[in-house]
């Protein structure tokens, strides 16, 4: 019972040395495998010992040794097995490993046909080495080194495509072709004719930037076109002269955008020198800056110069107003440096911050409270008839802006969300405290019939509100209501049911 007991421990020792599913040389491949196996003989030979410790007596060894000899050779027998398909492995590994840099050395010495000779005969014999060592068939063998060449000099006529030199290219292609196979050539041709085609659109391209660029104006579209035409190859496709008329629309946005940036810089470049000469006139401003400047930057020089600063122009102003609460992306867009003279330090140092801030994505306070403001006195005026480009919707941002602006000096502290809504009805509601921007009817719009408006008081305003059969203005309706004190938000609220539909 105990012998029995004795030879299966070792027996299982055996096993779990060789055949244990994750940490047996059986589990393990290459490299790994050879370590093992080197490492598994001694550690038989100190398990054989341990083993036959436990035998009790002379006799009992002798029984035992046999048995445990047995298994050894048989245990051998399996790591030699499992050492030669490491060894196939490693080797196989190394081949291709080598095989892999010849292809990376063709790739960089395209260029150079003796290199690459050299490098296909080193290809060739590393795998006829293999196949000699695997055992394989000769058909099998000439498959693979011909599979291999393939891939060799197809590599390094693609490298070649891809550093557009599509000349080298062609001539190795024209050498190799024999040698690469079918597939493999009609991915290289498909490579052959994107790149031509992108070659057609880079040299159109680069002479079409060459167009020149006046200051009266850049050059229109159909010039850009008409040049693209000229350049096209006479065997070009539907499909490529449809691409060459994209290019020649981009070099066209491109040339837009050239000649608004220089119009830019000659506004920045003229202020630079008035402040550099303040007393000479801007008439002297050298002619390379003073050609490129537009009518809207020099009526906003001549304004400098009367002045002494810098004065906004209202209706640039409101443009680039509404585009940074409405339509962001198109005002983060804008160059300021553009409308550098058309705005006062303040108006262009606000948008350039709302542009900064728009741009990194964060959300910055001021234009968070006048987002809200904005939207809230553009949406009041509408509720009231008034169109948001009219001069009295102007007047009501202007008075929102300042009240706004006034807020934390005045409160000492920052408005809140409330705080604005008020703001928004003071600059819109005659009838809230502080308010005073009535609207007058438009012609054909129904009359206010209320009681000061029947008086004379502001007879004429809007009559926006139906009220127990009567067409009310604001004003009045507020008063019918009774909620001239009432907060501004709970008002907008009320009076919204009221609304003539």
């Amino acid at each position: 019972m105990f012998a029995r007991q004795i030879d299966t421990e070792f027996s299982s020792g055996v096993r779990a040395l060789l055949h244990a599913p994750e940490t047996g040389i059986a589990a393990q491949s290459g490299e790994a495998a050879l370590e093992a196996i080197a490492s598994a003989l001694p550690a038989l030979n100190e398990l054989k010992e341990r083993t036959l410790s436990q035998a009790m007596g002379p006799r009992q060894r002798g029984i035992f040794e046999p048995l445990i000899e047995t298994r050894l050779d048989w245990a051998a027998g399996t790591l030699g097995r499992l050492a030669e398909r490491a060894t196939v492995e490693v080797d196989d590994a190394s081949v291709t490993a080598r095989i892999a840099s010849l292809r990376q050395d063709a790739a960089a010495a395209w260029h150079d046909p003796a290199h690459l000779r050299r490098l296909g005969r080193t290809t060739v014999e590393e795998l006829r080495y293999q196949g000699e060592r695997r055992g394989w068939e000769p058909a099998e063998t000439d498959a693979r080194v011909r599979g291999s060449l393939s891939d060799l000099y197809a590599g390094a006529v693609e490298t070649a495509i891809g550093q557009d030199d599509l000349d080298g290219a062609a001539g190795l292609y024209e050498h190799a072709r024999a040698i690469i196979d079918p597939e493999r050539q009609a991915a290289i041709n498909r490579r052959f004719v994107r790149a031509r085609e992108v070659a057609v659109y880079r040299d159109i391209d680069r002479h079409l930037a060459g167009i020149p660029i006046e200051p009266a104006g850049p050059p229109g579209l159909e010039i850009f076109q008409s040049r693209a035409a000229e350049l096209a190859p006479d065997d070009a496709s539907n499909e490529v002269q449809v691409r060459i008329a994209k290019v020649a629309e981009h070099a066209h946005r491109h040339a837009e955008r050239q000649w608004s940036r220089q119009q830019a810089e000659a506004g920045i470049a003229a202020f630079d020198w008035i402040g550099k000469n303040p007393d000479r006139s801007f008439l002297a401003i050298p002619p390379d800056i003073r050609d490129w400047l537009a009518a809207d930057q020099w009526r906003g020089l001549e304004a400098f110069y009367i002045d002494g600063r810098l004065r906004t122009d209202r209706d640039l102003f409101e443009r680039l107003d509404w585009q940074m609460i409405y339509e962001p992306d198109t005002f983060a867009a804008a160059d300021l440096n553009r409308h550098r003279l058309s705005l006062n330090d303040a108006d262009h140092a606000r948008f350039a911050g709302a542009q900064k801030a728009i741009v990194e994505g964060r959300i910055e306070p001021v234009l968070a409270r006048y987002n809200r403001l904005r939207r809230g006195i553009d949406w009041a005026l509408q509720v009231q008839g008034v169109e948001t480009d009219s001069a009295e919707a102007s007047e009501a941002r202007v008075d929102a802006r300042n009240r706004l602006d006034g807020f934390d000096v005045i409160e000492g502290r920052a408005p809140t969300g409330v705080d604005i809504d008020t703001i928004v009805a003071q600059s819109t509601d005659p009838a809230v405290p502080g308010g005073g921007h009535l609207v007058p009817v438009a012609a054909g719009d129904l009359k206010c019939v209320g009681g000061s408006c029947t008086r004379g008081g502001s007879r004429g305003t809007t009559g926006m509100y139906h009220m127990e059969g009567k067409n009310l203005c604001r004003s009045c309706a507020v008063k019918q209501l009774g909620m001239e004190n009432s907060p501004a938000d709970e008002l907008m609220k009320t009076l919204k049911e009221f609304e003539k539909r």
